[in-house]
């Protein structure tokens, strides 16, 4: 089974935002939606996928055009978050999504964003091919 580990690097009201490494290697960035937790006076910002251990198993992301292969992050109390492409934060519903870098997208009010999510995401399923599960560790800054 192959070992990724998502190395998150900030987390915030843009969202948490990562490094997906693969034996040591960075390959990709990741992006998560965030929720605040407590007052405005003191907030904290969560992800839906706490630190920790997972073993993923094979899926599909049927909310795709057309639905495409992925794998599932089991984490209690949530269904159905999973890799996927996706561009920016709103893209997402507390999954994880894959991209090739960050960026400000100028067209759309400075709002920060991942590059290439298309392309980086087809990148990590070609490397996890025929794998039916993979084991994700995510570590907080």
């Amino acid at each position: 089974m192959r070992e990724f580990l998502l190395q998150r690097v900030a987390v915030g009201p843009t969202g948490a935002w990562g490094v997906l490494l693969h034996g040591g290697v960075p390959f990709a960035v990741t992006l998560e939606r965030t929720y605040l937790l407590g007052e405005i006076t003191s907030p904290r910002w969560y992800t839906k996928i706490p630190v920790g251990s997972y073993v993923c198993p094979r899926d599909m992301f049927n909310k795709g055009r057309p639905p495409y292969p992925t794998y599932e992050i089991p984490v209690p109390g949530h269904r159905e978050l999973k890799f996927h492409r996706g561009n920016f934060l709103l893209d997402s519903e507390g999954c994880l999504l894959v991209g090739s870098g960050f960026d400000i997208d100028s067209d759309v009010n400075g709002r920060t964003m991942l590059r290439n999510s298309r392309e980086a995401f087809r990148w990590f399923m070609e490397l996890t091919a025929g794998d039916p599960a993979i084991a994700l560790l995510v570590v907080d800054p």
